[in-house]
């Protein structure tokens, strides 16, 4: 987890941020042995949803290029969504990365 936070949290704050919250979560977080990355990714509610579709793009062409083509597993938030769906407290482990 150590190499996959610091890379997602200090290295690529430039491409997260058209993003409110950035979370880690899944076995990546769990485990040294990872199949993929897990990410949630929560925008300002009401934002342009072909602005926030360009923008998951764009950080998973990345992150994927960082970790050599390790398959980016991406869900996506509205603020809002976040709040209703109360999707933090079911997968219980998690680390906000932004």
């Amino acid at each position: 987890m150590t190499q996959i936070y610091t890379s997602i949290s200090a290295g690529r704050r430039t491409i997260l941020g058209g993003f409110e919250r950035v979370y880690l979560f899944g076995s990546a977080l769990q485990s040294a042995t990872y199949d993929d990355i897990d990410l949630l990714l929560v925008y300002e509610n009401g934002k342009d949803l072909n602005v926030v579709s360009a923008e998951v793009r764009k950080v998973l062409q990345e992150l994927s290029s960082d970790f050599d083509r390790t398959w980016i597993d991406a869900i996506v938030f509205s603020q809002e969504e976040l709040g209703d769906t109360d999707f933090l407290k079911k997968i219980g482990d998690y680390v906000e990365v932004l």
